[in-house]
């Protein structure tokens, strides 16, 4: 008896483009479920914090959309980069910070995109994660339309 899926794939197929590695490497490591829970923990353990898993604990809430950001840019690799990134969107959330007429997600988007210009500037891997957290936070506080609740 063989399974059939509903989206048409079969279940043998399925499950091992889910859970192994597949033939498309860079694609696989966005969609692989193991690999994804892998690498959100390799790239937001800092044992440099009291709680080393505060920026893992960070992404429970929306994680959906907070994965897609570290896998959708080639910068975030670098575990320096990603510290600095949650760490910052981690700050700006405990302080209520919010865009003006926009949803929380533009706040991950909008830091996103400030990257990618910082990162066409200069090279961000000389950055440590405390310098490229402040000049996000320094960034993202100087768009008009801020809104801080405590």
């Amino acid at each position: 008896m063989q399974l059939i899926c509903t989206n048409g794939l079969e279940g043998e197929t399925k499950v091992r483009t889910r859970f192994f590695f597949g033939q498309n490497k860079k694609r696989f490591l966005i969609t692989n479920s193991l690999s994804k829970l892998w690498w959100c923990g390799r790239l937001t353990y800092d044992e440099q914090r009291k709680d080393p898993f505060e920026l893992t604990k960070y992404l429970i809430d929306d994680y959906a959309t907070k994965m897609l950001i570290i896998f959708s840019n080639n910068y975030i690799s670098n575990h320096d980069i990603t510290v600095g990134l949650f760490s910052a969107l981690k700050y700006l959330e405990d302080i209520g910070y919010k865009i003006k007429g926009k949803n929380h997600r533009d706040v991950y988007y909008e830091v996103t995109k400030y990257l990618n210009v910082l990162g066409g500037t200069y090279i961000l891997a000389y950055f440590t994660s405390e310098e490229l957290e402040q000049k996000i936070i320094k960034y993202m506080m100087s768009i008009k339309g801020v809104i801080c609740t405590e």
